[in-house]
């Protein structure tokens, strides 16, 4: 049976830290995109996705195995969008799939959510944001190595998309399509 995967869109999300790991994962992961808001999202670099869960309030997180936070850019300041870290669905979103024991992954400036929702507490995590920005990285070990597993918490930097990649279908419990991303982009 395919992994299932909620990957969580929103406006001004990086369109390769989705459409590469998208590519990557499937046919063996099965993935819905949702949205933190409304409607279309208009990506980083103006492209529209349509997504199957407007809003997050309907997510049943018994129907997947994990879900997948990528990076993104505030269209109005060029930087990753903070406001995220305060999106109270958001959060008790990732909580509810970390208490569950489920794969919890973020990647480039995404960690930065996981730590706001409390889930890097006490954990190694890869960012590609280095200030501590609102206290949200406390207790939380920032290391150097691109990408960082624990708990079922995958963070990585986006120059480590492919192992991201690769690592995400595991903790999917898929090391068929791990071994297939592997043969495929690094053999």
């Amino acid at each position: 049976m395919a992994g299932r995967l909620l990957v969580v869109l929103y406006p001004g999300v990086a369109d390769w830290e989705v459409t590469f790991p998208l590519f990557c994962l499937r046919p063996g992961i099965r993935d819905t995109l949702a949205s933190t808001g409304r409607g279309r999202i208009k990506t980083a670099m103006g492209f529209e996705i349509d997504v199957a869960l407007a809003g997050l309030g309907g997510v049943k997180v018994r129907e997947f195995d994990g879900i997948f936070l990528p990076g993104g850019m505030d269209p109005g300041t060029g930087r990753f969008p903070q406001a995220l870290g305060e999106d109270q669905a958001l959060l008790g979103l990732l909580r509810e799939f970390a208490g569950e024991g489920k794969a919890v992954a973020g990647i480039c400036g995404a960690p930065l959510v996981l730590g706001a929702a409390g889930l890097l507490k006490g954990r190694r995590f890869a960012c590609d944001i280095t200030e501590n920005t609102r206290g949200w990285f406390e207790g939380a070990i920032r290391v150097d190595d691109a990408i960082c597993i624990g708990a079922k918490v995958l963070t990585a930097g986006v120059s480590a998309i492919l192992p991201f990649s690769i690592e995400l279908a595991r903790l999917l419990g898929d090391d068929k399509t791990a071994g297939v991303i592997e043969a495929f982009f690094v053999r």
